[in-house]
C-alpha cells in the first residue's frame, strides 16, 4: 500500500488484511447472500442439500418494548436437535422481510454448517447465534463469520443478544478464528449499535445484498492474540 504523503510503502493494517482475505475468497460477491449460499450448497459441507439458493442473514430484530420488569440472567448452551424447530420458527419470525431464512437456517443447522448456541431466560428459549463455517476437523477458518443471531422480540433489550454475541466470540477464539466478520441490514440500528459496542468495524456497505433487495453492512472484529 503506497502512502500518498511520503511515497513510502506502508504495511496494511489488520482491517485491510481482513478485507483482502474476504475479497480473495469471494465470500461476499456481486450477488451477496444468494451467491454465497450457492457456493456452499455445492460444497462438501452441504452435499445433497436442496432448497432456496440464498444464504443466511445476520442481525437482531428491532428492539422490543421494555416491560419494566427484571428478567432472569440469560443462560447459553450449545444447541441440540430439540432446538431445531425453535431456530426455524424464530428465523421466520424476525428475518422474513429479508428472504426465506427460516428454511435456509433450518437446513444449515441440520447439516452442521457451523456452531449454534441457544440462550434461555428463565428456562424459556430466548435466542440463538450461529457461527461458521467449520472445516473437516471441526475447527473454524481464520476469518470466521457470524452467520445469524436472533432474539425473541419479548426478550430484546434484556441482555440476551449481548450474552449470545459474547459467547459466540469466545467460541470462535477457542476454535481457531483470528477475526470474525458479519453482515447486518443497513436499517437495523439496534443491531449496528450492539456490534459497534463489541468493537466491530464497518468495512463496506453491500448494495442489494439480501434477496429482498436491502443493503447490508459488512463488519469485522479481530479476536486473535
Amino acid at each position: 500500500m503506497k502512502d500518498s504523503k511520503s511515497s513510502r510503502l506502508t504495511k496494511p493494517g489488520r482491517g485491510e488484511r481482513v478485507r483482502r482475505t474476504v475479497s480473495r475468497r469471494g465470500r461476499f460477491g456481486k450477488y451477496g447472500d444468494m451467491k454465497r449460499f450457492e457456493r456452499l450448497r455445492r460444497s462438501r459441507l452441504l452435499k445433497g442439500l436442496t432448497g432456496a439458493g440464498r444464504g443466511v442473514f445476520t442481525a437482531l430484530a428491532g428492539r422490543g418494548p421494555r416491560t419494566g420488569r427484571r428478567t432472569a440472567e440469560p443462560v447459553v448452551r450449545p444447541a441440540s436437535e430439540a432446538d431445531a424447530s425453535f431456530i426455524e420458527a424464530l428465523s421466520r419470525c424476525v428475518f422474513s422481510p429479508y428472504g426465506p431464512y427460516g428454511e435456509i437456517l433450518a437446513q444449515w443447522f441440520e447439516h452442521r454448517l457451523g456452531i449454534t448456541l441457544v440462550a434461555f431466560v428463565g428456562g424459556t428459549r430466548a435466542g440463538f447465534v450461529m457461527i461458521g463455517p467449520l472445516d473437516a476437523n471441526g475447527r473454524l477458518h481464520p476469518v470466521a463469520e457470524i452467520l445469524a443471531i436472533a432474539v425473541v422480540p419479548r426478550f430484546q433489550g434484556g441482555g440476551t443478544g449481548r450474552m449470545l454475541l459474547s459467547k459466540a466470540l469466545a467460541e470462535a477464539r477457542a476454535l481457531g478464528a483470528q477475526s470474525v466478520v458479519l453482515h447486518t441490514a443497513e436499517e437495523n440500528v439496534p443491531a449496528l449499535r450492539l456490534f459497534e459496542s463489541f468493537e466491530f468495524i464497518p468495512l463496506a456497505l453491500k448494495k442489494g445484498f439480501y434477496p429482498e433487495g436491502q443493503n447490508a453492512h459488512l463488519m469485522v472484529r479481530a479476536i486473535g492474540d
